[in-house]
């Protein structure tokens, strides 16, 4: 079972846990912070809450701050950030901050208690690196901060692999609300073309194969036979 991080949107900061999901909890992310979260927040915003533990009560840090000065900050950083992303990066930094800008409540706060118990002694640590991103943007910071999330980061573009899984990574998973960048058919992404020279993944070569009159059986045993030289063996025989 995964453990994961919430982004709430509440009214008092001492919240630790949430009476209303659907309404006080934004986003999640599963076994670690999203990239983008952190663009809500600097040190100064940390803040030691205090959770029943199975072995008593432990402090765990987290995120707080109002949503005004959230706001303020990331429309500050809407060109610094860009100008360090792909351009489908810039198309969810861009949902991102729509998303940050339609918040009502008083305050925008973290419970990562669940993602410091995979790694305690890391935990703060591996904040920094993320807050660094965004409180001292360049190639250096983003790309420690995206490659500590598993993402892969070359010559100032994200590398884009199973697209879901980028998605959560760099801004987070959907818990009861749904997300903009998560809608069904995914075609804000699909209709963001690669920028010349952007890295290529296996994923693109088997869009570029794929023809509208190909049957959906010939689409599966194509993409299939190129996915199996790449590892990926497993999945449904018919």
């Amino acid at each position: 079972m995964a453990n994961r991080a919430y982004l709430l949107v509440v009214n008092d900061r001492n919240v630790t846990s949430v009476r209303n999901p659907r309404r006080e909890i934004l986003a999640e992310g599963i076994n670690e912070i999203p990239v983008f979260w952190a663009s809500l927040f600097v040190s100064a915003d940390r803040q030691v809450d205090v959770y029943q533990g199975e072995s008593g009560l432990r402090k765990i840090m987290n995120w707080c701050v109002k949503s005004a000065t959230a706001k303020e900050r990331i429309r500050a950083l809407r060109e610094p950030i860009a100008d360090l992303l792909d351009k489908r990066s810039q198309e969810l930094w861009k949902q991102w901050i729509r998303l940050i800008d339609g918040v009502k409540a008083k305050l925008l706060k973290t419970n990562a208690a669940e993602v410091w118990a995979l790694d305690p002694k890391g935990y703060r640590a591996y904040g920094s690196t993320l807050l660094r991103a965004f409180s001292k943007p360049s190639v250096s910071t983003m790309r420690s901060a995206v490659e500590r999330n598993g993402l892969e980061y070359i010559e100032g573009r994200i590398v884009w692999g199973d697209i879901e899984e980028t998605l959560c990574k760099l801004a987070g998973s959907d818990h009861i609300r749904r997300l903009p960048w998560l809608n069904s058919k995914l075609d804000w992404f699909y209709n963001t073309p690669p920028e010349e020279g952007e890295p290529r993944t296996i994923f693109d070569e088997i869009f570029d194969a794929m023809s509208p009159d190909d049957r959906l059986e010939d689409a599966v045993r194509k993409a299939r036979a190129m996915l199996r030289p790449h590892g990926f063996t497993k999945g449904p025989t018919k």
